[in-house]
């Protein structure tokens, strides 16, 4: 009987073990996709940016259906 409560605390101590690691990993995993959707942003404002302050020609024009 001992053995297997012994057994049971080496499991539960390795699977919190393994969970705080996810967890960490996650965490980082979600800061660096809150820093690409800011860099993200940034580029659109750019490209917008960008894109307003190009002339268009007359036959730079958009197709009827744009």
């Amino acid at each position: 009987m001992s053995s297997k409560v012994e057994d049971l605390e080496t499991r539960l101590a390795f699977q919190e073990d393994t969970l705080e690691t996810i967890n960490k990993i996650v965490i980082e995993q979600q800061k660096e996709i809150e820093k690409l959707h800011s860099y993200i942003r940034i580029l659109k404002d750019k490209i917008s940016s960008v894109e307003s302050s190009i002339p268009l020609a007359e036959n730079d024009a958009p197709p009827p259906h744009y």
